[in-house]
């Protein structure tokens, strides 16, 4: 990324999954994301720095709301 100065970027896996949630067909035209620059553990690696990308879970959001309709009311079998 030009604006952030990484030329990593690594996605979280709740975000991949929000993406791709009702498939290849249906995909969602926005969602809301945060980036945010992190300093990367691995010695090794060329940059020193990397961008996350999680999903950004707002209490207006519809896929926060649908997440919390879930947990309220529906009862996990074990």
């Amino acid at each position: 990324m030009k604006e952030m100065g990484t030329p990593e970027v690594r996605t979280d896996t709740r975000l991949n999954k929000a993406v791709w949630a009702k498939g290849t067909r249906n995909v969602p035209y926005r969602m809301c994301v945060r980036l945010s620059r992190k300093r990367n553990e691995n010695e090794d690696s060329p940059n020193k720095l990397y961008m996350l990308v999680p999903i950004y879970l707002s209490p207006l959001s519809k896929i926060y709301r649908q997440l919390l309709w879930v947990r309220t009311n529906c009862e996990i079998k074990v």
